[in-house]
C-alpha cells in the first residue's frame, strides 16, 4: 500500500491524475475514520474522546512524504461538514486538523527520527511529546475556537470540548499511528512455525483478558478494578519477545476492546457520563501504550546493538583470519627465495676459497638470511598465538642448555657491536618442563634487543638464580633505555619504545609481544624495568621449576655421539629449478647420491626409476602438487616404505596435520636449517 500511494504521487508521467488519486484516497479514508469517531462525539457534534483520524493523518504524511497535506484537508472537511456546522466552520476545523498532521510530522522528522521513531526509547517519548502532546493542541485550540465563533459552542463549554477534543487526538496519535507507521515501513513477518504459535497463543490470551476486563464483569462489580491490569502482562509479553509492530498492534486491539466494553457498560472506566468513561480509556489506552513502545524499543534497540556486536565480532574474526592466511602466504612466498640463497651459502662454505673478504660476505649473506628467517617466524609465532594455534612441545630440559643455544644465537649481533657480555649462572641444575626451542627463542630475542638498543661497546648481562620454587632470569643492558611511559605498553604488539632508532636497527616491533606470550605460555611472567632513557634496561623473568623428584629423573642432554649421515640415494623435486639444483649440490657435497625433478609428473617417473631412500618433495607445484605427488608414491608398493619428506613456506600446525594426512613422514619449512636436514637424514635406518 505504501509503494502504491507513493508510487501515485511521485510518477511523473501521469502528473496531477496521480497525485488526485492518492489525496483522493487519503481523503477517503479520512472521512471513513472521522464517522466512526464522530458517532461518539457527547460533548459537541464535532468533539470526540476518540478520534482514529488523528493516527492516520500522522502515519500518511510519514510515510508518504508531507506533500500528501491537501488530503487530510479535503477529508477533514468532508467529514465535518456533513456533520454539522456551515462552511465555514469545517474549514476552520480542517484548516487545525491539517495543521496538527503537518506539524507533527514536522516535529518528529526534526527532533524524534521520522518513521524511525520506534526504534529507541528517548525517540519514543519524544514521539509522545511532539505528537500526542504538542501538535494535538493546535487542532483543539483552532477547532474549539472556530466551534466558539461559529456559535456552535458556548464558552462555558469550551473547556470539556478543548480537553475531549485533545486527548481523543491523542489516543489516535498514541495508539492508532504508531500501529500504521511500523507496518507501513515494515509489512513484511517472517515467522517460524514455533513463532507463528507462540502469537497465536499471546493473542488467545489478549482477547482472552480484553474480553474477561470489558465484557464479562459489570461495572457495579469490584473485580473489574484489578481486571484492568490483565492486558498488561501480556503487552509485555509482546513488547519483549515480538516485533515492535506486533506490540503496537497488541496495543490497539487493546484499546479497541476496551473501547468497546466501556460503551457496553462494562470494565473498570464506566461512569455515568459516557464522554468521561471515554476519556478515562483514552488516558489509560495512551499511557499504556506509550509505556509498552517505550519498552519494544528498548529491547529492539539492545537488539541492534547485539546483531551489530555479532556483526563486528564476525568481521574481525574473518579479518583475523585473512591476516592469517596472508602472514602464511607472505611467508611462503619469501621463504622460497630464501632458500636457493641458502643452499648457496652453505655450498660456499664447503667448496668456496677461504680469502677474508668472500669469508666475511658470505657471512653477512647468511647472518641475514637467517635474520630474515627469524622475523618470518616471528610474524608467523605471533599469528598462531593470537589464534590459539601454537603448541608446546615441553620436556624436562637443563636451564643452561637453553641458555647456552640461545647464547650461541645472539652471539654474532652481540660481537659485531663490540658489547661485553656476562654470563652468571647457578652453580647447581635448574630443571624446567619446557619447550627448549621456545624457550631458547624467549632468551635470544631478549638478547637481541639488548644488544640491538645498547651503544655500541655496552654491557650485557644475564643471570639465573632459584628463589623458592621459580627460577629468575634477568637480562640487563647499559643501552638507550625505556622511557616511564612506555613501560606499561612495551609488551604491546608493534611498540617500538624508540622508532627512529629501531628502524634504524630493523625489527618489527613484535619480538616483546611474543616474548611475553611464550613466558605466559609457559606458566611464567615477565617484566621490565627502567630507571629512563639513557639509563639502560633490565627484563626480569620467572618461570616455575620442577619439583626435585622430577628433576632429578631428567636424564642429561648431550649432543656427544650424534649418528652422521650415510650416504642416501635422494630425489629432490621442486617447481623452482634455482632451488631444486641448489638444494641438489649441497647434498651432493655431503656424499649423498641425489637426483632432481622440476615437476609433479617428473618426479613421479623419477622415484619409479630411482627409487630413492629419501624424497624431498616441494608441496606448491603447478598441475600435480606434492600432495598428490605424495599419495601416488604411497599407492605403489615400491613407495610404501619410502621416507617423503614435506618441503614448504607453509609452517602452520593445520600445514603440518595435512602433510601428514596426506602420507608425508617429515615436514620441513623453507629455507631449509642444513643441520635439521643432516638430523634428519641421520636418524633414517641404514640400508
Amino acid at each position: 500500500m505504501r509503494q502504491q500511494i507513493k508510487s501515485l504521487w511521485q510518477a511523473p508521467q501521469n502528473g496531477d491524475g496521480h497525485r488526485l488519486v492518492a489525496i483522493l484516497l487519503i481523503a477517503a479514508l479520512y472521512v471513513a475514520g472521522a464517522k466512526i469517531g464522530l458517532l461518539l462525539a457527547f460533548v459537541n457534534p464535532s468533539a470526540t474522546a476518540v478520534w482514529p483520524p488523528t493516527g492516520l493523518a500522522l502515519a500518511a504524511l510519514l510515510l508518504f512524504g508531507i506533500q500528501l497535506w491537501p488530503g487530510i484537508f479535503l477529508g477533514a472537511l468532508l467529514a465535518n461538514i456533513t456533520t454539522a456546522g456551515s462552511l465555514w466552520t469545517s474549514c476552520g476545523i480542517a484548516f487545525g486538523n491539517t495543521l496538527e498532521a503537518v506539524a507533527g510530522v514536522y516535529l518528529i522528522n526534526r527532533f524524534a527520527g521520522g518513521v524511525h521513531a520506534f526504534d529507541r526509547p528517548q525517540d519514543v517519548l519524544k514521539f509522545a511529546a511532539l505528537a500526542g502532546l504538542a501538535s494535538t493542541a493546535l487542532s483543539a485550540t483552532v477547532g474549539v475556537t472556530t466551534l466558539y465563533l461559529g456559535g456552535l459552542a458556548a464558552f462555558s463549554e469550551c473547556e470539556e470540548i478543548w480537553f475531549t477534543w485533545w486527548l481523543g487526538d491523542m489516543g489516535g496519535a498514541l495508539v492508532v499511528a504508531p500501529a500504521l507507521i511500523l507496518w507501513g515501513s515494515h509489512p513484511r513477518l517472517a515467522l517460524s512455525t514455533r513463532e507463528q504459535w507462540e502469537r497465536c497463543l499471546a493473542l488467545t490470551l489478549l482477547v482472552s483478558a480484553g474480553f474477561l476486563t470489558f465484557a464479562l464483569f459489570p461495572a457495579a462489580d469490584i473485580r473489574t478494578a484489578s481486571a484492568a491490569f490483565l492486558i498488561v502482562p501480556i503487552l509485555l509479553w509482546s513488547a519483549i519477545r515480538f516485533d515492535r509492530k506486533e506490540t503496537a498492534a497488541a496495543v490497539l486491539l487493546a484499546s479497541g476492546i476496551a473501547v468497546w466494553g466501556t460503551l457496553n457498560s462494562y470494565g473498570p472506566f464506566v461512569r455515568k457520563a459516557p464522554n468521561e468513561s471515554l476519556l478515562l480509556v483514552q488516558e489509560f489506552s495512551s499511557i499504556l501504550a506509550v509505556m509498552i513502545l517505550t519498552i519494544a524499543a528498548a529491547i529492539h534497540s539492545r537488539n541492534q546493538i547485539e546483531e551489530a556486536l555479532r556483526k563486528s565480532e564476525e568481521s574481525l574474526k574473518e579479518s583475523d583470519r585473512r591476516k592469517n592466511e596472508f602472514l602464511a602466504t607472505l611467508s611462503h612466498e619469501l621463504r622460497n627465495p630464501l632458500a636457493p640463497i641458502r643452499n648457496a651459502v652453505q655450498i660456499l662454505k664447503a667448496k668456496g676459497p677461504r680469502d677474508p673478504d668472500l669469508v666475511w660476505s658470505r657471512d653477512l649473506i647468511e647472518h641475514q638470511v637467517g635474520q630474515m628467517a627469524r622475523l618470518m617466524d616471528d610474524l608467523l609465532d605471533i599469528s598462531r598465538i593470537t589464534s590459539n594455534k601454537l603448541e608446546l612441545r615441553k620436556s624436562r630440559i637443563d636451564l643452561a642448555s637453553v641458555v647456552k643455544n640461545a647464547l650461541d644465537t645472539s652471539r654474532p649481533i652481540i660481537d659485531e657491536a663490540g658489547h661485553e657480555l656476562t654470563v652468571a649462572l647457578s652453580s647447581e641444575p635448574l630443571y624446567l618442563d619446557a619447550d627448549p626451542v621456545r624457550l631458547g627463542q624467549v632468551f635470544s630475542n631478549l638478547l637481541n634487543n639488548a644488544a640491538k638498543y645498547s651503544r655500541e661497546g655496552g654491557r650485557i648481562r644475564l643471570s639465573a638464580e632459584r628463589r623458592d620454587n621459580e627460577v629468575v632470569v634477568s637480562v640487563k643492558d647499559s643501552g638507550i633505555g625505556i622511557a616511564p611511559e612506555m613501560l606499561p605498553h612495551i609488551f604491546d604488539m608493534f611498540t617500538q619504545a624508540q622508532p627512529v632508532l629501531e628502524r634504524s636497527q630493523g625489527g618489527l616491533g613484535i619480538g616483546l609481544s611474543l616474548v611475553k606470550k611464550l613466558v605466559e605460555m609457559h606458566g611464567g611472567s615477565i617484566e621490565a624495568r627502567s630507571d629512563g632513557p639513557e639509563k639502560g634496561s633490565e627484563f626480569i623473568l620467572r618461570l616455575p621449576l620442577l619439583r626435585q623428584d622430577s628433576a632429578a629423573s631428567a636424564p642429561p642432554e648431550s649432543n656427544e655421539d650424534r649418528p652422521m649421515a650415510g650416504k642416501c640415494r635422494i630425489l629432490v623435486v621442486d617447481d623452482l629449478k634455482n632451488n631444486a639444483d641448489s638444494l641438489a649440490m649441497l647434498l651432493k657435497i655431503a656424499g649423498h647420491d641425489v637426483e632432481t625433478a622440476y615437476d609433479g609428473a617428473s618426479g613421479i617417473s623419477a622415484a619409479e626409476r630411482f627409487r630413492p631412500d629419501v624424497v624431498l618433495l616441494d608441496l606448491g607445484m603447478p598441475k600435480i602438487t606434492g600432495y598428490d605427488v605424495c599419495r601416488q608414491i604411497r599407492n605403489q608398493p615400491w613407495g610404501e616404505s619410502m621416507c617423503l619428506v614435506a618441503l614448504s613456506g607453509w609452517g602452520q600446525e593445520e600445514d603440518r596435520l595435512r602433510t601428514r594426512a596426506a602420507g608425508f613422514d617429515h615436514h620441513l619449512i623453507k629455507p631449509v636449517d642444513p643441520e635439521s636436514l643432516d638430523k634428519l637424514l641421520a636418524s633414517l635406518p641404514s640400508g
